[in-house]
Formats: C-alpha cells, sequence, structure tokens
C-alpha cells in the first residue's frame, strides 16, 4: 500500500507482542478490497493475515434539508447505493412517520430504491430514512431527517361570481410554512401576472387582483406553490435529451410481450435523474403485466429505463409516457 497524507502505519512491541495497524483517515469507493498484512523474519519465514475491505456509501434525492413536498404532490425519495459490483443488498427497508402510506420499488440489483407516497398529507412530515440490509448482518442507511409536507389552500373557493362590465374581483391562497416561498397563479397552463405574496407568521399568502369585463374571463384559476424555489441555489439552464425505442404498437393476438426504452443523459454536473412512467395519468408501479427496470449504461453517460409490457388482452389506445426529473 502506498503511503500518504491520508494512509498511514504505526507499529509498536509491547509486552512480547509487535503489532502493526493501517490507517485509512478518509476512505473511498477507490480503497475497497482485500488487504494483507505480513510479518517477514527471514526471507522464508513469513506470517500473514488478510482482511477484505467493503465500501458501501449511500446517495439521496433530492439532497437537501429540509425536502419540502405539498399535499396531494407526489412524494419521491430516491437512494442509491455505491458498492462493489459482487456486493450486492439483499433487500432495502424504509422507515417512515407513521400511517404513511407509500411503495418502494428496487432495480440495478436492489442498489436503487425509490420510495412514493401518491398522496401526502401533513401528517406525512417527519424523517425517513432508507436501510440496505446485507448477507453479512451489517446493513447501511441514510435518512432525510426533515421531509416538510405542506398544504396549499384556496381561500377563494367554489364558483365565485361576477357581474363583468369591468368588476374588480381578488382570489386569495395561503400556506402554511416555516420558511419564505413563492406562490404563482395560472389559468390554465398560462402563468398570470398581477399577483402579491406576503410572509408572515409562519403563513405564506398570495393574491390575483382581476379585472372583471366579460365572459373571456370566464377561466379555471390555480395558485401553485412554485417548486424550483425550494432550493436556494441558482437555476442552471441545461439542454437535455430525451430518447425513446417504440412507436406506436398495434397487437392481433393475446399475450404478447414488448418493451419501451427511455434514455436520458447524465454526466457529472448533473443530479441522478429519477425515472417513472405512467398509462394515461396514473403511475405505472411494477406488476405481473408491467416491469420496470431502470439501470446505467456501460459508459456511465445515460440512464436507461425499460418497461417491459405482456399485452394478454385488447387494448385500445394505451398511451404509455416516460418521465425524467433531474430536480427532486
Amino acid at each position: 500500500v502506498a503511503l500518504n497524507s491520508g494512509i498511514t502505519t504505526d507499529s509498536v512491541i509491547s509486552n512480547g507482542i509487535f503489532s502493526s495497524s493501517l490507517t485509512l483517515s478518509s476512505v473511498t469507493i477507490s480503497e475497497a478490497g482485500n488487504y494483507r498484512c505480513e510479518f517477514r523474519f527471514t526471507q522464508s519465514e513469513v506470517y500473514y493475515s488478510e482482511a477484505a475491505l467493503k465500501i458501501r456509501t449511500i446517495s439521496t434525492t433530492p439532497n437537501v434539508v429540509p425536502v419540502y413536498s405539498h399535499v396531494n404532490s407526489q412524494l419521491l425519495l430516491t437512494c442509491i447505493l455505491a458498492s462493489a459490483s459482487d456486493d450486492n443488498p439483499n433487500g432495502v427497508t424504509w422507515n417512515h412517520p407513521a400511517g404513511v402510506i407509500g411503495t418502494s420499488v428496487e432495480t440495478d440489483s436492489n442498489k436503487h430504491s425509490v420510495f412514493t407516497v401518491s398522496s401526502p398529507t401533513t401528517s406525512s412530515s417527519g424523517s425517513y430514512s432508507c436501510s440496505f440490509t446485507f448477507a453479512d448482518g451489517d446493513p447501511v442507511t441514510a435518512t432525510f431527517s426533515d421531509v416538510k409536507v405542506e398544504l396549499i389552500t384556496m381561500l377563494t373557493s367554489g364558483n365565485v361570481y361576477s357581474t363583468g362590465g369591468g368588476t374588480s374581483l381578488t382570489l386569495s391562497c395561503e400556506v402554511k410554512s416555516d420558511t419564505e416561498k413563492i406562490i404563482k397563479w395560472f389559468d390554465g397552463t398560462n402563468e398570470v401576472n398581477g399577483t402579491s405574496n406576503n410572509f408572515a407568521n409562519n403563513k405564506i399568502s398570495s393574491s390575483l387582483e382581476l379585472n372583471v369585463t366579460g365572459q373571456p374571463d370566464a377561466k379555471s384559476y390555480t395558485c401553485r406553490l412554485s417548486l424550483t424555489e425550494f432550493s436556494t441555489t441558482t437555476a442552471l439552464v441545461k439542454v437535455l435529451e430525451l430518447s425513446r425505442s417504440f412507436q406506436d404498437k398495434t397487437f392481433e393476438s393475446p399475450a404478447k410481450v414488448t418493451s419501451l426504452i427511455c434514455e436520458s443523459d447524465y454526466n457529472d454536473q448533473l443530479p441522478v435523474p429519477t425515472m417513472s412512467w405512467k398509462k394515461g395519468d396514473v403511475a405505472v408501479i411494477n406488476n405481473p403485466t408491467e416491469v420496470i427496470t431502470t439501470i446505467r449504461n456501460s459508459q456511465g453517460t445515460k440512464y436507461v429505463s425499460t418497461l417491459a409490457l405482456t399485452i394478454s388482452q385488447s387494448i385500445d389506445g394505451s398511451t404509455y409516457t416516460c418521465l425524467v426529473d433531474y430536480t427532486g
């Protein structure tokens, strides 16, 4: 072993016993392997002892504290284990606040685990953790110490009526929160300007002033938390390519099997993407006829998600969508 500032040895004789130690002060995945200590008395008289050093680390997404989500907006937590290729965990266990109903999906030989809470409530807030278990009985754990699920409330709810003719109308909504964030307003998919936000007493309030002139102003308005505001880092715009290797398919007989494949770019400047699938508007969760696997390609440049379908009945117009989330 080459000695440097991070790897040192120490030898001592005490009560007729000679001992030697090797210290690695900052362990990385490259230090994993078999280590051998040799005691050499003569050229031919050598005694040795061996030990295997295994390095196991977990990366998490989102990697921020606290993790913010809001009621009825899907909460996704991801743990990815880095270990030797032959050091695969037996399984993954998730711990979460009492009463939380969630599902976990494991891929890449149990090294990639995604925990999903489809419809979180404020009581879903708390501490979450993932624990990878191994045959040697030495698990590794990562913790999301502070997950906050916030409730956004439309104060002006139900049907709101106006007589038109230039009538002024105010719509209001609020969020209970311990940090300041931005609330945005939309009519359909279009963002509406002219809003105001106020943060006080652990509450964010926002209002939208409308000048109702007639039927063109009869729309559905939505107030929404701007999720990108949860991070205090500067947003960088990156151009990412998403490719698919499937086209519209028609099957003439039942029990056909096909695979839909989706690839997403990856490099050291990007967070690890979370890849998922939807059938129509419903999230696909592994089942006997829809099986999802996600791996990183051998070059390390892409994440590849495969949805294997078993078509056992006539399906007319089923639409599958691949979703890639780089930000959490």
